[in-house]
């Protein structure tokens, strides 16, 4: 997926603006426009691992201007939930947030509660 782009990847992150051959361009904040074009295009799962760019200023541990992303798109055929995940579990053992007292909204982001929590369950694993 590219990483130098003509605009905004993504709403909700800052993006790192510059002036490439007198046309404006931007470092991608995510893959996620041309995985869906690729998901659309007929492909049932995308993935990639790459590079992406934040301009956030912030001061926390959790915010980067890059990182490695891996980050996977799959169509789905009936239902949000139908990713497998009994499958999975039978090959890597796992425990749901909710079952160590996080509620979490399967449609939203985490939170900084959660984030902590999920970092605690992985030190302890």
């Amino acid at each position: 997926m590219p990483k130098l782009i003509a605009s905004s990847s993504e709403g909700g992150a800052d993006v790192f603006r510059f002036d490439y051959k007198g046309q404006p361009a931007c470092l991608a904040q995510s893959p996620q426009l041309h995985k869906h074009m690729a998901i659309h295009s007929g492909f049932p799962r995308v993935f990639e691992i790459g590079p992406v760019f934040r301009a956030e200023d912030s001061h926390t541990h959790r915010h980067l201007c890059e990182f490695t992303s891996l980050n996977v798109e799959m169509k789905i055929a009936r239902h949000y939930s139908e990713k497998e995940l009994e499958a999975v579990g039978r090959q890597y053992s796992f425990e749901p947030l909710k079952d160590a007292g996080v509620e979490v909204d399967p449609m939203g982001d985490l939170n900084t509660e959660t984030e902590k929590k999920l970092g605690q369950l992985v030190l302890e694993k």
